[in-house]
C-alpha cells in the first residue's frame, strides 16, 4: 500500500488548472484556493477522474490512495478531492459527521466546473453518491462509482437509487461482492438502469478487504478495479 509524504502546496484556481493540463509525474497535494485540498496523481494519456471520498475519511484513505495510483500507473490522471466539512475534521484531530449528501453537490459542481470537460467523474461510498446525482442535473462524461452505498446498513429495502432512472451517462459500479450496503445478492434484485455496469469484486468488503482464509487480497480487487476503470473509459 502507498505511503504518502503529505507536503501541500497552496496555490490558486488557475494555477492548479494548469497544473492538470501539464502535470508533474507523481503525486501532488494542492490547497486550492476557495475550493480546498486536493490529491492529484499521473498523467492523462488515457483520461482523467475526478474523486470525492466516502463519508469517514478524505482522499488520505489507503483505498482511495491505492486505487488513484493504480490508476496512475495505468494513464489515468485523479483528482480526489476533499469536502470542507473532511478539512474541518482534519485541522480539529477529531470526527466529523458529513452533512447532508444534496448539501455537497455544489461543491463537487464548482470542482468539475475547474477540471478540464473531458473529465469522468467518481467516488467511493458517499462519493458516489454526490457525483451520481450532480450526473442527472449537468451532462457527465461517465461515472466511475466504487463501494456505492446502494442502502444503508442492515437495511436492504431503503435504497439510494430514487435518481438513478435520471443517469444518462455510462455508469460503472466497482462492488465487493460482500458489501454490507449492497452485496450480489441484493444488487441483483434491484431494477438498475441498462446502462449501469456492474464490476462485482469477488469476497470484497466495503473497503474491498478479503476474509482471512481467503486467496483474493484487498491489493488484488483495487488492481482489479483499476484495470476495469481503465478499460470502461477506453471503450466508452
Amino acid at each position: 500500500m502507498p505511503s504518502d509524504t503529505i507536503r501541500v502546496a497552496p496555490v490558486s484556481a488557475p494555477t492548479f488548472a494548469a497544473c492538470l493540463i501539464d502535470p508533474t509525474p507523481g503525486v501532488s497535494w494542492f490547497d486550492v484556493e476557495h475550493y480546498g485540498r486536493v490529491r492529484l496523481s499521473g498523467v492523462p494519456e488515457v483520461g482523467r477522474l475526478l474523486l470525492a471520498h466516502g463519508a469517514g475519511a478524505g482522499p488520505e484513505h489507503v483505498l482511495m490512495r491505492s486505487l488513484t495510483d493504480a490508476l496512475a500507473e495505468q494513464g489515468v490522471q485523479c483528482a480526489a478531492i476533499e469536502f470542507d466539512y473532511r478539512a474541518r475534521a482534519r485541522e480539529a484531530g477529531k470526527p466529523r459527521p458529513p452533512p447532508r449528501v444534496d448539501q455537497l453537490i455544489s461543491p463537487f459542481a464548482d470542482w468539475v466546473a475547474l477540471m478540464p470537460p473531458d473529465t469522468w467523474w467518481g467516488g467511493r461510498s458517499m462519493g458516489g453518491r454526490v457525483a451520481s446525482q450532480l450526473a442527472t442535473e449537468q451532462a457527465c462524461p461517465g461515472l466511475i462509482l466504487c463501494a456505492y452505498p446502494f442502502h444503508p446498513r442492515g437495511t436492504p429495502e431503503r435504497t439510494r437509487l430514487s435518481h438513478w432512472p435520471q443517469l444518462r451517462c455510462a455508469t460503472h459500479v466497482f462492488q465487493g461482492s460482500r458489501d454490507p450496503m449492497g452485496s450480489r445478492e441484493e444488487v441483483g434484485g434491484y431494477p438498475l438502469p441498462a446502462h449501469v455496469a456492474m464490476h462485482w469484486l469477488e469476497e470484497g468488503d466495503h473497503d474491498w478487504r478479503t476474509p482471512r482464509n481467503s486467496a483474493v487480497t484487498q491489493s488484488a480487487l483495487i488492481t482489479q478495479a483499476a484495470r476495469g476503470i481503465v478499460g470502461s473509459m477506453i471503450q466508452a
